[in-house]
């Protein structure tokens, strides 16, 4: 596991999360090694398929032992008890669809980053008073609202997860967010059809065009 603040930092270096889900753990580490030959840092395994603590387990020890700067969270994270679970599997982050004060509680005292969604100021606000560093706006619909927080709120860091594909990005980066999250970095099917390939190419299209962005404040 890579401590808080790599891990932070990590994020608003790279600038994009790259999303995926898949109930097969040979698969899914092939995937995991598809992305960081695309380049991509920073990856979500979304807690969404049958097994996905033995998935898991088994991508993050892949990763340790082949990609070892490779920064590996967990996603559709709903309750602090699963929190607990991946934490003790490796888990370098978290992520929920929604703000659950007693998950936030959990990872603040682990040092571990709580990525809650949200999709108000207080929302925002509240999560950051209990030490979250970098909420997710979820679902990501409308760069504005990102750009409207940051006026009166520029310490806010904003994570949009959504169906963001490269074209996307710089609106996104533009308006503010520290970041995005996305399953646009495996294309429909390259999973079921072992399109490794595909995952390069488009997680490389998407590091691109992050990279093209403006400078983080």
């Amino acid at each position: 596991m890579h401590d808080r603040l790599h891990v932070l930092n990590t994020i608003a270096s790279e600038r994009v999360m790259h999303l995926f889900h898949h109930d097969d753990p040979t698969i899914a580490t092939a995937a995991i090694d598809a992305i960081a030959a695309g380049g991509g840092l920073v990856v979500e395994f979304t807690n969404r398929v049958r097994f996905a603590t033995t998935v898991f387990e088994a991508v993050r020890r892949h990763a340790a032992a082949n990609h070892p700067d490779m920064v590996i969270g967990v996603g559709s994270v709903e309750d602090a008890a699963t929190a607990a679970h991946f934490i003790a599997l490796g888990a370098d982050f978290i992520v929920s669809p929604l703000f659950v004060e007693e998950t936030a509680l959990l990872c603040n005292r682990r040092k571990i980053p709580y990525l809650p969604g949200t999709m108000t100021v207080t929302e925002i606000a509240e999560a950051e008073r209990l030490g979250v560093e970098f909420v997710k706006l979820y679902p990501a619909m409308d760069p504005m609202f990102v750009r409207a927080v940051m006026m009166p709120r520029p310490w806010t860091r904003i994570v949009a997860n959504g169906d963001i594909g490269p074209d996307d990005v710089q609106l996104w980066l533009d308006a503010g967010a520290v970041a995005i999250g996305t399953m646009a970095s495996v294309p429909p099917g390259a999973l079921e059809s072992s399109n490794f390939a595909a995952i390069t190419a488009a997680v490389r299209a998407l590091n691109e065009a992050a990279a093209s962005g403006p400078t983080q404040r």
